[in-house]
């Protein structure tokens, strides 16, 4: 597959805007976590609802990391072509 440069360039900043978006959404998910823990720390024990809570965040926390990675991993072997094109 030969793509151009700026068809390279094109999906690099569509990948590097995904990270970004699934970024801040791990960042609002890991701070709701944090502060339902705070919340249970300092209150009595956690209902199996709050506890639920809990797990359904941290495992929505877990699968934007995971996408975060795996863009990434695009976004590098964009990069890698994108050198290849401007250097071949």
């Amino acid at each position: 597959m030969h793509d151009s440069a700026a068809t390279i360039r094109e999906r690099i900043t569509q990948l590097e805007q995904a990270a970004q978006v699934a970024r801040l959404e791990a960042m609002q998910t890991a701070a709701r976590i944090l502060t339902k823990k705070s919340a249970q720390f300092s209150t009595m024990p956690a209902t199996r609802s709050e506890a639920a809570d809990v797990a359904l965040l941290q495992a929505r926390y877990q699968g934007l990391q995971s996408k975060i990675q795996d863009l990434q991993t695009k976004i590098d072997w964009l990069h890698a072509q994108e050198h290849d094109h401007k250097h071949s």
